[in-house]
């Protein structure tokens, strides 16, 4: 057996140094401006703003159309039963 202090690990300590670096990756990167948000485009000002908001709407379609979609093995959706 790992013991009882590997429990905690997993479910405190691991997740908040998980966090702590991401989130201070995300202020580091965001707090100096977006990539290429500095670039001296004229007339392409817009496309440093909005490549990064299509890549996470279509993130965030293509995940729904995925969870929705069936299981590759054809198998039926993953619906719990009717409750009696």
């Amino acid at each position: 057996t790992l013991g009882p202090w590997f429990n905690t690990w997993i479910k405190f300590v691991i997740p908040i140094i998980l966090t702590s670096v991401l989130v201070g990756t995300l202020w580091q990167d965001l707090s100096g401006g977006l990539y290429g948000s500095t670039y001296d485009m004229p007339g392409w000002g817009w496309l440093t703003f909005s490549i990064p908001i299509f890549w996470i709407v279509a993130t965030l379609i293509i995940a729904a159309v995925l969870t929705r979609s069936p299981t590759a093995t054809g198998a039926a959706r993953h619906n719990p039963p009717p409750s009696a």
